[in-house]
């Protein structure tokens, strides 16, 4: 989280989500403006959604050969509608999260 930012809370993953694992949170950065920020880590193709988790699968698939791994995160800001912002990166995701973590892997997405 960069200078000045704040986690303000932890935002479920709506119902029927397409993207469960993104981890959701809704911040205020040093200006005063609240975003919604979800972000997935990829490790080698699989998606995680914890540090630890992704961690542990990284330094397992590391042991026999380099892994390409990375972060993905997308934010929208939320001043007045937080759960619309929301909405918003979940219908990215749905639209572009395939092609997204392909960048992160290091291939193109047909």
């Amino acid at each position: 989280m960069p200078k000045g930012w704040a986690v303000l809370s932890r935002l479920p993953a709506p119902e029927n989500s397409s993207a469960p694992l993104l981890v959701r949170s809704e911040v205020r950065d040093n200006l005063g403006r609240r975003w919604v920020v979800a972000h997935v880590y990829s490790v080698g193709g699989s998606l995680a959604s914890g540090s630890v988790e992704t961690q542990l699968v990284y330094g397992l698939r590391s042991i026999l050969r380099p892994v390409r791994s990375g972060v993905v995160a997308l934010a929208a800001r939320c001043d007045d509608d937080c759960a619309g912002a929301a909405g918003l990166i979940d219908r990215l995701w749905q639209g572009a999260g395939v092609n997204l973590i392909s960048l992160v892997n290091g291939y193109p997405h047909d």
